[in-house]
Formats: C-alpha cells, sequence, structure tokens
C-alpha cells in the first residue's frame, strides 16, 4: 500500500529559510556548520565505546556554535 503523506507548503518554507539564510555571513554559515557536527557528536555519545567521555564537553560546544546564526537568523 501506498500512502500519501501531506508535507504541507514547500515553497513558503524554502522561501522562509531563503530569508533567513540571507541575513548570515561566511562566519555564521561555517558556525552553523560546526554546531550541527558538535549535535550530531552529542548523539552520537550514547554510542558509549567512543565519546562517551566527552558527551557534556561536546554539547556544550554544539550551544555555543549554535547562538550567534539563531540570533541572526530570529532577529527581526
Amino acid at each position: 500500500m501506498f500512502y500519501y503523506i501531506y508535507t504541507g507548503d514547500l515553497m513558503g518554507y524554502f522561501n522562509w529559510v531563503n530569508k533567513k539564510i540571507k541575513k548570515m555571513n561566511i562566519w555564521d554559515i561555517s558556525s552553523l556548520k560546526l554546531s550541527c557536527i558538535f549535535f550530531g557528536l552529542f548523539i552520537a555519545a550514547y554510542i558509549p565505546l567512543y565519546v562517551d567521555v566527552y558527551r557534556w564537553y561536546i554539547f556544550i560546544l554544539f550551544i555555543l556554535f549554535a547562538l550567534k546564526p539563531l540570533f541572526k537568523a530570529f532577529k527581526k
């Protein structure tokens, strides 16, 4: 069986994202990339073999790198 999943108005979402990205400079985009990397490492820390020891350091780095792009994107 194939089910149709309503995804909403995707063009409206992409227009909204484009407006937010135009406010950012190269440092904000690189900071956003780093925050995504550290968020992925934080999630991966729940696999205890690899980065369990540094879980909270990684989470703090994720927060630090994510703050500036978030403030800039949602500033009016």
